[in-house]
């Protein structure tokens, strides 16, 4: 009787966990999703940044599209999301190593990297070298013409 029962415990048990690894391999987050978490975690970083310059609206949020751009072109670049079937992990390449930046699991995406290392990323050399500075000066000066006339 013992042995049945023993058995019928590790059958039920070994259904759930089966259950439980489809669901999770149903569910996993793809690529976008994490490139889109990451993506709202810098915003919230260069949105901080900005905050406290005494600029209009207008060019903030120009600066923040602007800003938003360059990110978008990083994490193109050296972003990747390794798929493990039951998990996902978003690593991002800074300063040459792949730092573990994101975990997706259940439909959800995780960061990994808090506020600290997400202003890094943005504030680096490897991002601000995308930057280019005619683009910013056309911005300026779009903002200057359209207030002056």
């Amino acid at each position: 009787m013992k042995k049945n029962r023993k058995k019928i415990i590790v059958a039920v048990v070994v259904i759930i966990v089966a259950v439980l690894l489809i669901i999770m391999a149903l569910t996993n987050p793809g690529k976008d999703e994490h490139y889109q978490a990451v993506k709202d975690g810098v915003t919230v970083v260069i949105k901080n940044e900005i905050k406290d310059f005494p600029l209009p609206e207008s060019i903030t949020n120009a600066g923040l599209t602007a800003a938003m751009g360059f990110m978008d072109d990083y994490l193109d670049r050296k972003m990747v999301v390794k798929d493990y079937v039951v998990f996902s992990l978003g690593l991002v390449t800074y300063k040459g190593q792949q730092l573990p930046i994101s975990v997706g699991v259940f439909n959800n995406v995780f960061l990994t990297a808090g506020y600290e290392e997400l202003e890094k990323v943005a504030k680096s050399p490897e991002v601000l070298e995308l930057i280019n500075i005619n683009d910013v000066k056309a911005l300026i000066d779009s903002y200057i013409k359209r207030n002056q006339e």
